[in-house]
């Protein structure tokens, strides 16, 4: 019995049985890239009645992600930690003029034989005293003592008893070379003053660098979403062009490299398609990261990439940079505090001298 080959010539008899096993394999090959697709499609948003993942998604704008950051990121909770730690360091430096208080309270029994009966059998003393000393600003030293003694005694040679004594001193010191009128102690101040503002503007650099940080990673996102897409279309046409292709050869308009080079490009844009993919994985992973998320929630992007054009000059930038570049700001701080040494040196210099 003689086969018939549902072709258009006789002179393709025998190339078609050779290709026919090749054409099912690769029309099978078609199929399974298409479930590829889409198996690989990005999740999107679900509404709150499909199922419990809803709970498991969220989705955000550019300025979520901002206000996420400046709450949850784990670099700025260290960055303001450390700028709190630096302030307390303010109150240590100004407590060298705090008040300091001080008493003394006595009690002395003292019953012991004596040698003769003028100092008397039995002698009570007490002792009251309450001091106080506080430095002003100007390096003056003010100490105040008040002291209270009264005195018992059962000797019968003394002639007033019991016997009371109050004393009151005040004395003032006042530095006249070193630390003078308080010069070193105010400078001091003035130095910590000036690092706590550096330590507030780094605080504030770090904060803005780990919002900076959390947006990148939100826009490398969006971008990922958006080549994912583009490669699926792209993968997408490159199936439907090799299906043309495989369609033109069985009838002979094609050739069979072509219809290789339409398949070779077809895996290639696969491949494109599964990095992409992985791609944008990675990006979701990062903006998790960046903003200190469970990796179980699904980040979603409510933003597209915008068109975003701005017309700035050189002395505007500059204006800008002079008026709010922290590090600049810094510089000009370090420069007072370096400033304020050089009068402490100085002032320690001259002591020095009059010694």
């Amino acid at each position: 019995r003689k086969r018939t080959v549902p072709w258009h010539s006789q002179e393709n008899r025998k190339y078609t049985f050779k290709e026919r096993r090749p054409i099912v394999l690769k029309i099978i090959k078609a199929l399974f890239l298409t479930l590829v697709i889409i198996s690989l499609s990005p999740p999107e948003s679900f509404s709150q009645g499909q199922g419990p993942e809803r709970n498991n998604v969220l989705s955000i704008s550019a300025e979520d992600v901002r206000l996420i950051a400046a709450t949850n990121s784990l670099d700025i909770k260290l960055a303001r930690l450390d700028a709190r730690i630096k302030g307390t360091e303010l109150s240590y430096k100004e407590s060298i003029f705090d008040t300091f208080i001080n008493g003394e309270i006595g009690y002395t029994n003292d019953q012991r034989k004596q040698a003769s009966s003028i100092p008397g059998s039995k002698n009570i003393t007490n002792t009251y005293d309450f001091g106080m000393d506080k430095k002003l600003k100007s390096g003056t030293d003010i100490g105040i003592d008040f002291s209270n003694k009264r005195e018992w005694t059962n000797s019968s040679f003394v002639s007033t008893n019991p016997y009371h004594n109050s004393e009151i001193a005040i004395t003032l010191t006042q530095p006249v070379a070193k630390n003078f009128f308080g010069l070193i102690d105010r400078g001091n101040i003035e130095i910590v003053k000036q690092e706590i503002k550096n330590a507030d503007l780094d605080s504030y650099s770090k904060i803005e660098d780990a919002i900076i940080l959390a947006e990148k990673a939100y826009w490398k996102t969006v971008l990922a979403r958006e080549e994912f897409s583009i490669r699926k279309e792209i993968l997408k046409k490159s199936i439907r062009f090799f299906n043309q292709y495989r369609n033109k050869l069985r009838i002979g308009l094609a050739e069979t490299g072509d219809v290789l080079a339409a398949e070779a490009n077809m895996h290639i844009r696969e491949n494109d398609l599964l990095i992409a993919s992985n791609n944008l994985k990675t990006a979701e992973e990062l903006l998790l990261l960046r903003l200190n998320l469970d990796n179980k929630i699904m980040v979603v992007p409510k933003d597209r990439l915008p068109a975003m054009t701005e017309d700035t000059t050189f002395i505007d930038s500059l204006r800008i940079a002079f008026e709010d570049r922290r590090d600049y700001i810094s510089s000009k701080n370090d420069i007072e505090a370096r400033k304020i040494k050089l009068s402490m040196k100085s002032n320690s210099r001259d002591r020095k001298r009059v010694v």
